[in-house]
């Protein structure tokens, strides 16, 4: 919903709460996955809690462990490729992990850059030429955009045309402050 246009190139949905009602059931459903998973964390505490009560300390207990003769050997050359093979060559393991991973980027990025139906163009719509790009950052740094925005006056829509210009704000550069007797306002006549 948010990246729906209209033809002329307006959003679709420019109201956010439009937007916002519609994600309330995702909300909820988030809200219920959310509580499942602080409920979840409390019994594991709970539950690590009651077994650590329900053990007994046995004091100086010999430590017993299975005999290494009973394990049944296993030949190294019979599973030569298994992933024993792997974990003895931290190096080898690593750089085929980083193949397998930029051969998954490239897999997921590729496209992106090759089907041009992936970005949602607009006929109507054409890209700012330079000039337009620099008009448009003055706009925006000056805070003409609060004021003179395309929502609020559409020329041509027939409603009430936009106002003069206001004044320009005091600046050092264009209006100097006068010094000595110069500022005291002159008083003169007209006819």
């Amino acid at each position: 919903m948010w990246k729906q246009f209209t033809s002329e190139g307006f959003m679709q949905y420019p109201n956010f709460l439009e937007t916002v009602l519609q994600l309330i059931p995702m909300y909820r459903l988030r809200a219920i996955g959310g509580s499942l998973y602080i409920i979840g964390a409390l019994l594991m505490c709970y539950n690590l809690w009651k077994t650590a009560k329900s053990g007994r300390f046995v004091p100086e207990q010999e430590v017993q462990a299975a005999p290494l003769a009973s394990q049944p050997k296993v030949e190294e050359h019979q599973r030569a490729w298994g992933h024993r093979w792997l974990e003895a060559k931290p190096l080898t393991f690593t750089v085929l992990a980083f193949v397998a991973v930029v051969i998954g980027g490239l897999i997921e990025i590729i496209p992106m850059y090759l089907i041009k139906e992936n970005v949602p163009t607009i006929a109507s719509v054409k890209p700012y030429s330079s000039l337009e790009v620099l008009g448009r950052d003055i706009y925006i740094r000056e805070g003409c955009v609060g004021c003179h925005s395309p929502r609020s006056h559409k020329p041509g829509a027939g409603g009430a045309a936009p106002h003069p210009p206001r004044p320009l704000p005091w600046h050092p550069v264009s209006q100097p402050r006068p010094h000595g007797r110069e500022r005291q306002p002159r008083l003169t006549l007209s006819a």
